[in-house]
């Protein structure tokens, strides 16, 4: 029933303010057909400790340590047309673009990297959205990482777990410099809602830039006892 009310509702909006393509501006579909056709879904994969070239993000064996993410994947560079594309879901509240997300992360990582699916369900990782604080989850209305690890827990058919929360209201990382983020997100910023873990896990999020958010949850995951951590995001 809420399935079908949201495509009523969707169908209602498309009518009232028609979608047009983020790449050519041809009207109708929020990426046209001919543009879909040219999307590279093979982003180059960097390890998240030395930021050289490793295959699906992993962490080089010699770039490792206890506290550190043991990869980061993502598909599409933070560039135009994609940040505006992001930039309208979050702060816009474009929802419609949920189904676009779910088809791109379906079509990259079931045609393009199936590595990526198959690693994720050997480790049997358990899958972490990135928490929002309260305040800012009420007045965004949703959380963009909670909405995005779902669709992944439902493409690599992994479960999702709302296992950290933010203790402080922490300004937007967007809005800050290299330097200012790294000291804006730290494990204290952060709590569980289990002390005592085990396994390995996947942390999602929409943006990846310096990667001190995912760190810092790394951190904190690996100290109450996760194997591995590694991250997934949109965009990086």
């Amino acid at each position: 029933m809420a399935f079908r009310l949201t495509k009523i509702a969707n169908a209602i909006l498309d009518s009232l303010y028609p979608p047009s393509c983020y790449f050519c501006h041809r009207p109708g579909a929020w990426i046209c057909p001919q543009c879909w056709a040219k999307i590279n879904f093979r982003s180059p994969q960097k390890c998240p400790v030395c930021e050289r070239g490793s295959y699906l993000g992993l962490t080089h064996p010699h770039c490792r340590r206890r506290n550190e993410l043991d990869g980061l994947f993502y598909l599409f560079p933070y560039r135009e047309p994609w940040r505006a594309m992001l930039h309208d879901y979050k702060y816009r509240f474009v929802r419609r673009l949920t189904s676009v997300w779910q088809q791109l992360i379906a079509t990259s990582l079931q045609k393009h990297h199936p590595d990526l699916l198959r690693y994720w369900q050997k480790e049997k990782v358990v899958i972490v959205p990135v928490p929002l604080h309260p305040s800012r989850r009420l007045w965004r209305g949703f959380n963009q990482a909670q909405e995005l690890a779902k669709i992944i827990s439902q493409i690599s058919q992994r479960p999702l777990q709302l296992l950290a929360g933010r203790r402080h209201l922490d300004r937007h990382q967007a809005k800050l410099n290299a330097q200012q983020r790294a000291s804006n997100i730290t494990p204290a910023n952060f709590f569980l809602r289990r002390q005592r873990l085990k396994g390995n896990f996947l942390l999602v999020d929409d943006v990846v830039t310096t990667g001190t958010t995912f760190r810092a949850l790394a951190t904190l995951l690996k100290k109450h006892g996760a194997n591995h951590v590694s991250a997934f995001a949109l965009l990086g």
